[in-house]
């Protein structure tokens, strides 16, 4: 359980960078209070690849 804390963690804090990054669009907070986050979402298959939600899990999915 400890080792997916800190999974957890690294992907948590990893996520936060890229939103204070502002390398993806519209990854971006939700609320005033930053507590959510948007993550854009392509429906019905269109955007591809090149999505901006497919480059975000994917290069997560590398920092855990």
């Amino acid at each position: 359980e400890a080792r997916g804390k800190a999974r957890s963690k690294r992907l948590r804090d990893w996520l936060l960078a890229q939103l204070r990054s502002g390398r993806y669009a519209g990854l971006v907070w939700d609320d005033p209070e930053r507590t959510a986050l948007r993550i854009p979402w392509q429906r019905g298959g269109k955007g591809g690849a090149g999505s901006a939600l497919c480059k975000v899990t994917s290069w997560g999915a590398e920092v855990t």
